[in-house]
Parts: C-alpha cells; sequence; structure tokens
C-alpha cells in the first residue's frame, strides 16, 4: 500500500526552471477509443485445457464476456477457484497465467504446477523457475482460436534445497516472459504470489494435524495491492485520458499490477497503476505531476511539467478515483528513457514546494 510516488524529475532535468508553454508545430491527430480495443479471440476451444491428473489436475476454462473480450478461470478437482477474469477494458493482456499447487500438509507445498494462454501475437513464453535456467514452455494452438495455450506439469521443476538444514521444498514457477517474433518482450509476469496455507500472514500452528489440501491461485491479483474492482476503474478512466490514449494508440502494451493510493487518514485517495509499452515512446507534450506536501494540508498538490523524450517503456499513472481523473503521468521510470533537457521545463509549479515530511512531520528517508 502507498501513498504517493514522488515524481523526481530533478534529476533528469537539470537547471530546468519555469517556462512558456512550448507551441506545437503540427495538429495530432485525435487519440483512438482504447475502451472500444477489442481482441478477436475467434472460436473458444470446447475441449478442456488442463495440466495434471487426480487430485493435482487444474482446468482452465475460457470464455468471453458481452463485449466479446476473452475471460479465463481455473479450477482444481475439488473445487478451488480463481476468479473469473477478463482481459480487458482496453488490449487484452499478453499472458494470464494461474499456478496451482498442493500438499499432504498444509505445512508443506508437495507439488507446483502452472497453466496459461498466450496472446496471438505472443511467439515464445519462458517460465524462470526459483532454481535452474529459464524455460522455453511449448505453446499448444487450436484451430480457430487466435490464442495458444502453455502450461508446466506437477513435478516438472525438481526440489531444491531452501535452508542450511537441507529442507527440499518443490522448485517453483517464479517469472513469466512472453516476447513476439521479432524477439520483443511483450510482458514480465512475476509468479511468485502464490501460497500455501501455512505461508500466508498468519502461519500454521505447529500442532496442525496433516490435512491433503490444493489450491490453484492467480499470480497477478496477489501481486496487486488494489481492490479488482478499483483497479478496473482506474484502468477505464485512464484510457479515456486524452494524453494516455494518444501514447498508447497503436502501441501493444499490458496493465501491471496496481496498488492502493492512500491518504495521511489511510483514507482512499485512488490507484497507482505501471503500463508496460513493448514498442518505446518518443514524445513532447505536458504532463501533470501529483506529489506530496505536509506542509500544504492536502492529499496531493499537482504540477505540469512540459517534457521531451525518448525510449519510454514505462508510465506511471496517479488516478484519482474521486475526480475520476489521471492526475499524475510520469513517462520518466524507465531505464533506457532519455529526456531531452533544453526542451523541458516547468510549466506550472506545485503550490507548495517539497518540504520532504511524511505524514506525521518527520524527514522522509529512503
Amino acid at each position: 500500500m502507498q501513498r504517493l510516488a514522488v515524481a523526481a524529475l530533478a534529476v533528469l532535468i537539470v537547471g530546468a526552471g519555469c517556462g512558456s508553454r512550448s507551441q506545437v508545430s503540427k495538429r495530432e491527430s485525435k487519440p483512438a477509443n482504447l475502451l472500444q480495443s477489442r481482441d478477436t479471440v475467434g472460436h473458444v476451444p470446447k475441449e478442456p485445457f488442463l495440466v495434471g491428473a487426480g487430485d493435482r489436475r487444474v482446468v482452465l476454462s475460457p470464455s468471453t464476456d458481452q463485449s466479446g473480450e476473452l475471460c479465463v478461470k481455473a479450477t482444481t478437482q475439488d473445487g478451488a477457484a480463481t476468479q473469473r477474469r477478463c482481459l480487458g477494458p482496453g488490449s487484452p493482456e499478453p499472458v494470464v497465467a494461474f499456478v496451482g499447487i498442493g500438499g499432504r500438509s498444509e505445512k508443506r507445498v508437495d507439488w507446483a504446477s502452472l497453466i496459461g494462454l498466450a496472446r496471438g501475437d505472443v511467439a515464445r513464453v519462458t517460465l524462470q523457475l526459483q532454481s535452474g535456467p529459464p524455460r522455453t514452455l511449448k505453446l499448444r494452438r487450436w484451430p480457430g482460436f487466435d490464442w495458444s495455450g502453455f502450461s508446466l506439469d506437477p513435478g516438472a521443476g525438481g526440489t531444491m534445497s531452501v535452508d542450511l538444514l537441507g529442507t527440499r521444498e518443490v522448485n517453483r514457477p517464479n517469472e513469466l516472459q512472453a516476447y513476439d517474433a521479432k524477439g520483443r518482450k511483450l510482458m514480465d509476469l512475476e509468479l511468485s504470489w502464490v501460497y500455501g496455507p501455512c505461508e500466508r500472514d498468519t502461519p500454521c500452528e505447529a500442532s496442525v494435524p496433516p490435512k491433503k489440501w490444493q489450491d490453484v491461485q492467480d499470480p497477478f491479483l496477489g501481486a496487486s495491492g488494489a481492490d479488482p474492482a478499483a483497479s478496473r476503474q482506474a484502468k477505464e478512466i485512464a484510457l479515456r485520458d486524452p494524453l494516455v490514449a494518444r501514447l498508447l494508440t497503436g502501441r501493444r502494451y499490458v496493465f501491471m499490477p496496481g496498488s492502493d493510493w492512500v491518504d495521511c487518514d489511510n483514507s482512499s485517495i485512488g490507484v497507482f497503476l505501471q503500463v508496460y509499452v513493448a514498442d518505446p515512446i518518443a514524445y513532447e507534450g505536458d504532463f501533470s505531476f501529483a506529489s506530496y506536501n505536509h506542509a500544504s494540508g492536502k492529499p496531493y498538490d499537482e504540477s505540469v511539467w512540459h517534457l521531451a523524450f525518448r525510449n519510454a517503456t514505462v508510465l506511471d499513472l496517479s488516478v484519482d478515483l474521486h475526480r475520476k481523473q489521471v492526475v499524475g503521468l510520469d513517462p520518466t521510470d524507465s531505464d533506457d528513457v532519455r529526456v531531452d533537457e533544453s526542451k523541458s521545463h516547468v510549466v506550472k509549479e506545485q503550490a507548495v514546494p517539497d518540504d520532504n515530511l511524511d505524514c506525521d512531520g518527520n524527514p522522509e528517508t529512503d
């Protein structure tokens, strides 16, 4: 849970000061309505797509919602199931994956598996387990269906030592990456947000009797610190924003797990979203930034920077759900982004300068 992400543009733009808004020499075309962007899934297979057998079986059920967006849900033999997750709003995610786990006792994870779907433009999916080299997963294709399936059987990862006592645990799925035919990365999905019954916030007591169990979990939702409904609302607000739409139109992008944006009294402001863009962005224009100033007494303060940049692959968004507005958009977070300092300047100063104090008025520490 985060309070606010402060844009550290001063590091990138040395000596930037106030200046007038730059005039755009040519009129930009109107951005597309990204909320109307729908993926053509084709004919969803009727045959079951599953991994494992018996009490280690996990079945993936694809379907479509009323708007034609692809939805999926994973279930186990004993009835454990993930939430039905549709891949909108906006462009569908390159991959969606679920991790199955189970054991003979709630204190142990004896097996782990993986099952998922990859978008039509995904040519290769690689899996990094907790130990060992990356693996390229075989893609299963169905006639008339634009998505392909991938999986890892229970026990296929082997075992690994996890401590000095020699305790051996299942080598679980850790990270999934999707690439297009030219080798460009479309998505990087962390899979480790999956836990057994005794690995959650409240661990099992030593006296708990052995009990066989199985489960399937969605690591994407596990990594998200924001409520799924709030995240969906924030995405819809973001995709309606003219500048966000202009930056994403014609590009392949994916929203990564969001996090709650809360005020100092822990009341909700909105959601922080991060968008990964496979095709780097070059752009010049005005960007709003939200930052926290203890002296202002407000949940956040706003400023506007004129930025000229290239090679941006990450957009950090601050979405105020009360105002239904994107109040912060930072395109400078990706490793290889290049900001043209000669063309970048402050358009609107924030009302109160940063005082580097936290909610209690104490100096902020890294």
